[in-house]
């Protein structure tokens, strides 16, 4: 994996050797080739390609395919800065997993909304955000709906994804979607 980050704040340059990280000297400015190795809730590690693993947290993730981070399977590639070393463990102060969505339309669950946005959680367990658009502007979204929404690339920085709703597929009141038309 020689590509590096894609955005507009990634302009150092990708390194794969990781003498640094041997000498227990990294620079947080450089990106690391890593791949994923495992996940655990809101934590995972990620292995440099001189074995050393890497501890990351949801909250290090800056982009990642559709928004997803804690199901993406092992051996996905990404790039990470290391933060430093702490009690045997070296620390992530950012990774990249670039990708494209697993799909384009994917189902969530809204937890929290207000008026025409929210964060909706999906069936894997990763969040999105989410927004009501026109022509859909005349469902009545609330915590707890179930709706069926088209991911698309944040035109904001181009770096994440937002879920569009398209339909209510169930409400907790009633067990039945409204229409979207």
């Amino acid at each position: 994996m020689d590509a590096k980050p894609k955005g507009t704040e990634f302009g150092e340059s990708v390194v794969s050797s990781q003498t640094e990280i041997e000498t227990q000297q990294a620079n947080p400015a450089t990106w690391y080739n890593a791949t994923l190795t495992s996940a655990n809730g809101k934590r995972f590690l990620v292995e440099l390609s001189n074995g050393t693993h890497v501890l990351c947290s949801n909250n290090d993730v800056s982009i990642s395919p559709g928004q997803h981070i804690g199901c993406l399977p092992a051996g996905t590639p990404c790039w990470v800065r290391v933060a430093g070393h702490q009690d045997g463990v070296w620390l992530a102060s950012e990774i990249v997993i670039d990708g494209e969505p697993p799909a384009k339309t994917e189902t969530v669950t809204i937890r929290h909304w207000r008026e025409t946005y929210g964060n909706g959680t999906r069936p894997c367990g990763c969040n999105l955000f989410c927004v009501l658009l026109k022509p859909y502007s005349n469902l009545n979204v609330q915590a707890g709906d179930t709706c069926s929404v088209d991911i698309i690339r944040s035109n904001r920085d181009g770096r994440g994804y937002v879920g569009f709703i398209t339909k209510i597929l169930k409400t907790p009141q009633s067990g039945n979607g409204e229409s979207n038309e």
